[in-house]
């Protein structure tokens, strides 16, 4: 509730056009709407594939020690600006709109799984 009432006095502005949000995330629907999906990548290690294959070359040749890799996007502009703002400048508010948008574009993670922040 006090969250819900912060965000109604004080709206946050978009941390990639700074526009007004208006929306609890500080990120516009616009913005969001353009981050760089990405619609197929290897399962082993998430790399982009150009097509409908489920492993790339290098992974076929020399298998990474992880069974798979998710990946919500494509490791671009503004993506990359984003998690270097987040894990370079301790950007808390990056670090918020990271969490969101990555869960809710993930595909689903099986029950046990580890995670490895790279």
């Amino acid at each position: 509730m006090a969250l819900d009432l912060s965000f109604s006095i004080l709206p946050g502005n978009c941390l990639l056009c700074r526009k007004p949000s208006r929306r609890r995330l500080d990120l516009c629907a616009p913005c969001e709407r353009d981050l760089p999906e990405l619609k197929r990548a290897c399962r082993t290690c998430a790399i982009p594939l150009p097509a409908d294959d489920n492993t790339c070359g290098e992974c076929l040749k020399h298998p990474p020690p992880q069974n798979a890799a998710r990946a919500a996007f494509v490791y671009g502009f503004p993506v990359d600006r984003l998690i270097q703002r987040f894990k370079f400048n301790n950007a808390q508010a990056v670090g918020r709109v990271l969490q969101e948008v990555f869960a809710a574009r993930l595909p689903a993670m099986p029950a046990s799984f580890d995670v490895l922040p790279v």
